[in-house]
């Protein structure tokens, strides 16, 4: 692998522009599939980076993808930010082959769940547990990123650490997140934006990316979270999240970050 700021620096600075078609078919019970295609040119806006990962890749990547999702989650009014109770489980496969067209031939294989527990329900008081499992089998044009407090693949999140501060073909990631509110009805507005809830969380990170066959080495981190639910003009809802998480095993100071 390489080092973090070669991985940061090509997340900002490769760019993809194509077409994607994709359906997704209710299977009861809570599933749906998933299938879609992918056609696209990679191409960059600097010079490609040296490294087997965090170097800019460029072609054409064509992609075939399928997906299954089983959602089963008790619904509140306050979900969307504190599931209270159920699960939610995602399979997703990926594959692109120079026999239609791209420059790349890999396989991604992606799983990925979260369950709730209802620790306090009359206080609302909720526990999830979330999980990442990923692997890619062959020339990828971009590997897994860990790092970070969004989550959005190739994309993992691992608070208290930089955007991509490790990279891979393998990964595993689990963490735990307790959540209580502070202020369920605010009911406030300040200009065109409205103030709804205000919740905090208290959360642990384990995580690690690695190259196959290389040594797994975890990351862990630790912290806390404010989560403020807004919405401008009474339309765009948005979630503010505020939080300061430290890394463990370090004697690196804890970072702040803030994300919506």
């Amino acid at each position: 692998s390489v080092g973090s700021s070669n991985v940061v620096d090509s997340l900002y600075f490769q760019r993809q522009r194509g077409l994607s078609l994709g359906t997704i078919t209710p299977l009861g019970g809570g599933r749906s599939l998933f299938a879609g295609a992918n056609m696209s040119d990679l191409s960059t806006l600097s010079d490609p980076k040296t490294g087997n990962f965090g170097q800019l890749r460029e072609g054409q990547l064509n992609t075939l993808r399928l997906g299954l999702r089983e959602q089963n989650v008790r619904s509140t009014v306050d979900m969307d930010i504190n599931p209270s109770d159920g699960y939610v489980l995602n399979a997703d496969w990926q594959m692109s082959d120079q026999n239609f067209g791209s420059n790349y031939n890999f396989s991604q294989f992606l799983f990925q769940g979260e369950r709730y527990f209802a620790i306090n329900p009359d206080m609302r008081h909720n526990l999830t547990w979330r999980w990442n499992l990923g692997m890619i089998n062959g020339d990828a044009p971009q590997p897994f990123l860990l790092g970070g407090a969004n989550a959005s693949n190739p994309i993992f999140a691992l608070r208290g650490y930089a955007v991509g501060a490790m990279s891979g073909n393998r990964l595993a990631t689990t963490g735990l997140e307790y959540t209580l509110p502070i202020f369920q009805h605010i009911d406030k507005m300040f200009g065109p934006l409205y103030l709804d809830r205000l919740y905090v969380s208290a959360f642990t990170d384990v995580g690690a990316a690695w190259a196959n066959g290389a040594a797994n080495n975890p990351f862990a981190s630790a912290g806390a979270e404010v989560r403020l639910k807004t919405s401008i003009m009474g339309r765009q809802v948005l979630t503010l999240r505020f939080g300061l998480a430290q890394k463990l095993g370090t004697s690196d100071a804890p970072g702040f970050y803030l994300t919506f």
